[in-house]
């Protein structure tokens, strides 16, 4: 990199989502345990009036938005430039972008769209006003936004009540006989529980356990978070169960650490232990650094590649078949997440209270877990089919009209109701609104 030419710029160290300390004029910048972005390779397509300018804009992304969004947006604009020298950055550029693209994978240019538009508003040049022009008049379609959760999509979609029953069974049964590790059995419990991303599970320490009345809670760190201070986290409750094979996890770790290092953890260290712990990346540390340097970020913890192949392994040697496709089902932490989102929504949970349990900052993602699907006319059909059934069979001359049918039929509902507790609709009891006269 020409540090001779971003000498101009003032902060030299800015701080990741993740935590990691990153120099602006190294060639390569690690942003968090799994993503380091090669900044020199792409510097070397560019322009020396673009470096100032590129480099200040991924400053902002890296040190505001989620690591896996700043990579998309680098990724995004290497695409782009396509390992052609590029003297200024113009319409011809990014319309040559879009047609390579293709209409399936225009979707993508919208990240471009969100890094061009930053570096022309910190007023660094490089970028053609044209652009800016453009791009407010093409308007990309979000790409199947929420698709597969509105279609019940078989393969990717949420999982079904019958397949959940048979990950759950299998999760126990694989456990108990050995055929996953106590720290895939942990994830996939965390994961059917919780709603919450893979990341953010892999990123969990011992410190994020804790007890208030005998009632047991994680401090889940939270991220992808616009706006939100890092080191920020959401309490998850969670039974006694889960508590304690966390715990014996713990356990294992601290002392496969402590073997390792040949010598006892300090106390002020145990509590960073990681819950889902990389021995790949305990054997090839470096040991001439503090322990406590790997301990305070995620250097030592898991990847979430690695843990989405453990738990995607479950299938194949439970051998787990869909009621629905007659096919192996496709485990990832993603369906989870989907499924934890669509029984909120069946239990009656608001847009807010979805949005909240998934963490997520706002509702505008979370909508079409409450639009009118497949599933839901079908309980509707069967709630109000006693109501309609009498109505359609006086038109069908196969029963006499007697008066007020639904009046009638509405009447001995509520006498029910009240009088019979055995006879209350599952529908209004399982209701998180219902109370009872």
């Amino acid at each position: 990199m020409n540090k001779a030419r971003l000498k101009q710029y003032n902060n030299d160290y800015i701080l990741s989502s993740s935590g990691y300390e990153v120099n602006t004029f190294d060639d390569n910048w690690k942003i968090s345990k799994n993503c380091n972005l090669n900044i020199a390779e792409t510097l070397k397509y560019l322009n020396e009036g673009l470096y100032d300018g590129f480099i200040k804009t991924m400053t902002y992304f890296v040190s505001e938005l989620s690591d896996g969004y700043a990579e998309h947006v680098f990724h995004t604009f290497n695409k782009m430039i396509n390992k052609q020298v590029v003297d200024y950055i113009d319409e011809s550029l990014i319309l040559n972008f879009m047609a390579r693209l293709g209409k399936n994978r225009l979707y993508q240019f919208s990240k471009l769209k969100v890094m061009l538009n930053k570096w022309h508003s910190l007023n660094f040049p490089g970028i053609d006003s044209k652009v800016i022009k453009l791009f407010n008049e093409i308007k990309i379609k979000k790409y199947g936004y929420g698709d597969v959760v509105k279609m019940r999509d078989p393969n990717k979609g949420p999982f079904n009540i019958e397949e959940l029953k048979c990950i759950s069974n299998a999760t126990e049964e694989a456990y108990n006989t050995g055929k996953i590790s106590i720290h895939t059995y942990a994830m996939l419990k965390l994961l059917l529980h919780s709603g919450r991303r893979i990341s953010q599970l892999t990123a969990l320490k011992r410190k994020d356990l804790f007890n208030e009345n005998n009632i047991y809670y994680l401090n889940i760190p939270r991220k992808k978070q616009r706006g939100v201070n890092k080191g920020t986290y959401r309490k998850v409750e969670i039974d006694e169960s889960l508590w304690d094979t966390l715990h014996k996890i713990l356990d294992i770790n601290t002392e496969i650490i402590s073997d390792y290092l040949g010598c006892e953890l300090k106390y002020k260290n145990i509590d960073k232990i990681p819950l889902f712990l990389s021995t790949y990346s305990l054997r090839n540390l470096d040991r001439d650094i503090d322990i406590e340097h790997y301990l305070e970020n995620e250097d030592l913890h898991i990847t979430t590649g690695s843990m989405n192949r453990a738990i995607a392994s479950l299938s194949k040697k439970m051998k787990l078949v869909s009621p629905r496709t007659g096919k192996i089902i496709r485990i990832s932490s993603v369906r989870f997440r989907y499924t934890f989102a669509t029984m909120l929504a069946k239990s009656g949970e608001s847009l807010a209270s979805i949005a909240m349990s998934l963490d997520h900052s706002g509702t505008g993602s979370v909508g079409c877990y409450v639009q009118n699907l497949p599933d839901n006319v079908i309980d509707i059909d069967k709630a109000i089919s006693k109501y309609l059934q009498p109505i359609s069979d006086i038109f069908l001359g196969k029963q006499a009209y007697e008066g007020d049918i639904l009046l009638n039929i509405f009447v001995s509902d509520i006498r029910g109701c009240r009088t019979e507790k055995n006879v209350l609709i599952k529908g209004c009891t399982e209701c998180k609104h219902f109370n009872s006269w």
